[in-house]
């Protein structure tokens, strides 16, 4: 059996498919969102394939036919036109002040101007973005698309501060009113991130965006759902059941345990961490890799800093317009849990309009526990196996 190549730490679409790198079809969904919508926005946890979807539609839009051979978008696309595309990636920096944001800005703004052979001597960097995309309007004769990646992570990166996260706010809001004063010259505009953040705080400067993050057809759009991985993954299945002596039927069990139960909306199927399930088919291994890849350090700051109860926290409800909107003074720690990844909705009650919270899987179920014990009991070097749920719960029962 041949090997397949599959594109771990790889979020370029050309490269997986000029590479030969294992890809799960996503581009009838995207033609759909494209075809439907003009502004987007997209709330996702981290590793989920975000960065992925707007690789692909940057080369949807750049009109690179070539890169889609084989895939549904080649039926359904016919024109293949070719748009300027602006692409904003807030991911590397690390944002201590607003002089970071400003700088990220910039450099994304020169690499437009490369690009395209722009330039704009306008030194306000907000006056520069609107004058680059009508400069780009102009000599290409096509609107502008514009895709902004991890949105959020200037705000996520100053949670903790109060004033500084105020201040970051302000940019963004700037920065995306560009966006909203120049719709004449735009073709598409898609923003994802990891949090929504309240819509009187950051997104006030662009207001006309659709929220998918809870539309059930668009469930799947990041992930992999279980139509999915039964489609995709019949030869590696059968892989891991050969090495690890069990039955394909055992083997799909357990990787549905360990990766499976993210939902979305409220209704449809479950979803796959695909992070998790291609480190775990490439190395033939169930392991913690999505959590491995790092826990985000705000949440603990978070914790530190508002004391939240952490021994309730599956099992509660929250209604839609709780869940899809945070902000950096709010005491309720599990919109930023769900949208963070770490809860998922286990089940909608149409009764009431409310969403049951839960632990997606055993990856992040025991991972959770493990990381915050790491942070809370640190130099317990005796304990390694310390069990901080199970010390939440018998706590909370008054075991002695």
């Amino acid at each position: 059996m041949a090997r397949i190549k599959y594109p771990i730490g790889i979020q370029t679409f050309s490269d997986i498919i000029t590479e030969g790198l294992f890809y799960v079809d996503k581009t009838n969904l995207m033609y759909d969102l494209t075809d439907n919508y003009r502004y987007v926005f997209l709330s996702r946890p981290r590793r989920f394939g975000k960065s992925l979807l707007m690789s692909t539609l940057e080369a949807y839009f750049k009109g690179e036919k070539e890169l889609f051979k084989g895939l549904a978008i080649e039926k359904l696309e016919k024109d293949w036109i070719c748009y300027p595309v602006f692409r904003f990636d807030f991911s590397p920096a690390n944002y201590v002040d607003t002089i970071r944001l400003m700088d990220r800005i910039k450099g994304c703004l020169d690499s437009i101007e490369k690009e395209y052979s722009i330039s704009s001597t306008n030194e306000n960097v907000f006056e520069r973005f609107q004058e680059l995309i009508e400069l780009a309007y102009e000599k290409s004769g096509r609107k502008v698309v514009i895709l902004i990646d991890e949105y959020d992570k200037p705000l996520l990166d100053c949670l903790h501060d109060s004033q500084l996260h105020e201040k970051m706010k302000s940019e963004l809001r700037s920065f995306y009113s560009v966006i909203k004063a120049s719709d004449r010259y735009i073709k598409f505009a898609m923003l994802t991130g990891i949090t929504k953040f309240g819509k009187i705080s950051v997104f006030s400067g662009l207001n006309n965006l659709k929220d998918i993050s809870m539309i059930p057809k668009y469930n799947a759009i990041c992930g992999i759902s279980e139509t999915e991985f039964r489609q995709y993954f019949k030869l590696p299945i059968a892989s891991f059941a050969e090495e690890h002596d069990i039955s394909e039927e055992e083997a799909w069990e357990k990787f549905k345990l360990m990766y499976d139960g993210y939902h979305f909306a409220s209704r449809g199927e479950g979803i796959y961490n695909p992070f998790s399930v291609i480190n775990a088919f490439d190395e033939n291994e169930l392991k913690n890799f999505w959590y491995g890849s790092g826990s985000p350090s705000y949440l603990i700051r978070l914790i530190l800093r508002n004391n939240y109860k952490l021994d309730k926290i599956e099992g509660q409800t929250r209604k839609e317009d709780q869940l899809n909107n945070i902000s950096d003074t709010s005491k309720d720690f599990l919109p930023l849990l769900y949208q963070s990844g770490y809860l998922t909705i286990k089940e909608y009650f149409n009764d009431t309009q409310e969403y049951l919270l839960g632990f997606p899987n055993k990856e992040v179920d025991t991972s959770f526990w493990n990381s915050l014990a790491d942070h809370f009991f640190l130099g317990m070097d005796g304990y390694p196996a310390f069990n901080l749920r199970k010390c939440l719960r018998d706590i909370n029962e008054g075991c002695p």
